[in-house]
């Protein structure tokens, strides 16, 4: 008696395993702007199988503003709502309809679930000061995935895309930073990537530190503080801290 019941529960726990809430992959998009501005579209793979609503959130947004929130699958655009959207309703009233919920500290990106299952959402929206003068140079510092979500997603990329029409970005123009999980982040034909290498955990976020040359953009918000602060906030307890580089060694041998 004592062995089938182990098995029964080894079986309802693979079942429920098998029914997790799941994000295979998020596909981001962000076109960058001259006046610092962006439009960011993100492409969800996801299996739904609880609640009513999907939602992003972002929290401590200082001077940056999110707009404009639009929600695709397949053919279906979504209705939104604006800034009216209502979190207690079903999953039918909440079918094919999205808006945003703005608290005191930050906002919440919402979407309608529609069904369980497998799902693949088209979101988009924009986002004010995104890039900002920082001194001398202009600099982005923003967390494109949050923790928080229905479930860590299994992987993450993050594309910036110049939309100034100024020069091309580059290793000497741009200069770029990751944290808060396991990814790589680095300039390429004229983009910015970061793509993560292992599957984000409970805490995880996709959090980018990117530096411009004062010639790229001509921001609309000064965020009043020099990016060496907001760099040297950022590095502070994270894994750069941490490396050796090559001019750490030649240092050390020419001491030696």
């Amino acid at each position: 008696m004592k062995r089938f019941l182990t098995t029964v529960f080894l079986t309802l726990s693979a079942c429920l395993a098998a029914q997790a809430q799941e994000i295979r992959d998020i596909d981001e998009t962000v076109v960058l702007q001259a006046d610092g501005s962006a439009r960011i579209t993100q492409v969800w793979d996801v299996n739904v199988v609880s609640g009513t609503e999907f939602y992003l959130p972002f929290d401590h947004l200082g001077p940056l503003d999110i707009r404009d929130l639009a929600v695709s699958e397949g053919d279906l655009q979504f209705v939104s709502e604006g800034d009216d959207w209502d979190t207690d309703r079903t999953l039918e009233q909440k079918r094919g309809r999205c808006g945003i919920v703005r608290k005191s500290h930050g906002v919440e990106l919402c979407w309608g679930q529609g069904s369980y299952g497998d799902h693949v959402w088209t979101v988009s929206y924009t986002v004010d000061g995104l890039v900002m003068k920082m001194g001398e140079y202009n600099g982005l510092y923003f967390s494109f995935v949050n923790p928080g979500l229905s479930a860590p997603p299994q992987h993450v990329k993050v594309t910036l895309v110049n939309g100034t029409g100024g020069p091309e970005w580059t290793d000497e123009n741009v200069k770029v930073w990751g944290f808060r999980s396991q990814s790589e982040i680095f300039v390429e034909d004229g983009t910015v990537r970061a793509e993560s290498i292992a599957p984000f955990d409970g805490n995880s976020a996709m959090t980018v530190l990117v530096r411009f040359d004062p010639d790229l953009f001509a921001p609309a918000v000064d965020y009043g503080k020099d990016f060496e602060k907001i760099h040297d906030m950022a590095l502070r307890g994270s894994d750069y801290k941490d490396k050796v580089t090559f001019m750490d060694i030649l240092a050390w041998i020419l001491v030696v």
